[in-house]
């Protein structure tokens, strides 16, 4: 599907897919992969114009830096990545996100006091039924 959203020149549908490839390259512990298929994604989200799609591959950068092991790039992107989206008022940060993958990393947003106020609005509105046992 990447392939033919490359062929037909739609670099908003090449991203998207993209990103949605991501989760299931880390989860399969492709990790130099899923970087490649940011890489590609953060230059088709500048191409087109794409914000969302720039927020959840921020999102999905940070998810990547997470499964690495690599706590500070986990932070600094979640910084980075939380900001974008609260200046928008994103609510949502993945459809297919898997549930202990946004409880890790909006406790550690919230760990690091990562735009609180926003971080803890999404939890409220967005996801709740993931931090359950946390209170925000």
């Amino acid at each position: 599907a990447v392939g033919f959203a490359d062929a037909i020149g739609s670099p908003w549908v090449e991203a998207y897919l993209r990103v949605a490839l991501v989760p299931i390259q880390i989860l399969r512990g492709k990790y130099a992969e899923a970087d490649a298929n940011l890489v590609r994604v953060h230059h088709l989200c500048a191409e087109c114009g794409a914000h969302q799609l720039a927020f959840l591959g921020h999102a999905q950068q940070a998810h990547l830096h997470l499964a690495r092991g690599e706590h500070d790039a986990c932070v600094n992107t979640l910084r980075a990545a939380l900001a974008h989206g609260r200046a928008r008022d994103y609510r949502a940060v993945h459809p297919w996100w898997l549930p202990d993958v946004m409880a890790r990393l909006l406790a550690i947003a919230l760990d690091h006091d990562i735009e609180v106020p926003y971080v803890q609005r999404m939890i409220r509105e967005t996801y709740k039924w993931v931090l359950a046992p946390m209170q925000v």
